[in-house]
């Protein structure tokens, strides 16, 4: 997944807010942060730095090493860059010896191709992707197997 398009999944109020300035800084409203001094150490700004993503417009200029050094602003303090859905059935192909995608679709009676393609696995395959790949189903489609209470409540005792 390219860059920008996980990071606006995963912090869209940021990604909002970058473009909201980007469009400010275009349009001639706010000037660019080149050619303003840094805030914190009085160096050459290079970028603006959110304190608030609710805010778009109020701004900082500062240098990369001082918006390192500020961290994220509200509301992503202490969050980490973890986007709000599922892992890619490919994705959790990865740790699995190769020639394993092609197992799954000769179980599933589908090419490798279309193997390749699924973002979640098609419910209907669950059960033989489990028995290939040993994912567990609860993982693969924890939308479909949540995971009983119980066997979570004898996993964490053991």
């Amino acid at each position: 997944m390219n860059y920008n398009r996980h990071y606006s999944a995963c912090r869209p109020l940021a990604y909002q807010a970058h473009i909201a300035v980007r469009r400010a800084v275009l349009a001639g409203d706010i000037p660019a942060p080149s050619t303003i001094s840094c805030v914190d150490c009085g160096k050459d700004a290079q970028v603006y730095d959110h304190r608030d993503y609710t805010q778009p417009l109020a701004v900082d200029a500062v240098c990369r090493s001082c918006n390192r050094l500020r961290g994220p602003g509200h509301p992503y303090i202490d969050k980490p860059l973890e986007p709000d859905r599922r892992v890619k059935f490919r994705d959790m192909l990865k740790k699995h010896p190769r020639g394993t995608m092609a197992k799954v679709a000769a179980a599933c009676g589908v090419s490798w191709a279309a193997v390749w393609q699924w973002g979640t696995v098609p419910a209907e395959k669950a059960l033989a992707v489990e028995r290939v790949t040993g994912i567990p189903r609860h993982v693969s489609r924890p939308d479909l197997f949540p995971i009983a209470r119980e066997a979570l409540a004898t996993t964490e005792a053991a």
